[in-house]
């Protein structure tokens, strides 16, 4: 799988919980998600791409990019 594949994934995932169009660079904490919202973030990557993502992990990601790279990374 391709990462801009993912990014669009993710992104999608994003506009459904948050409602925000965030491009792959676009800060999560600048465009008003917290440490909660990442994490519900990861949850659904998490059952989209069936992966494990620690809460840790999850915690320090800061974008759509970041997150786009664990996902590839965990996929392997």
């Amino acid at each position: 799988m391709e990462k801009e594949e993912v990014v669009k994934i993710l992104q999608g995932l994003v506009k459904e919980q948050q409602r925000l169009s965030l491009a792959e660079e676009d800060s999560f904490k600048e465009n008003g998600m917290d440490s909660l919202d990442q994490i519900e973030l990861c949850m659904g990557a998490e059952k989209h791409f069936s992966i494990a993502i620690d809460d840790a992990e999850a915690e320090n990601v800061e974008n759509i990019g970041e997150l786009a790279d664990l996902v590839l990374q965990k996929l392997g």
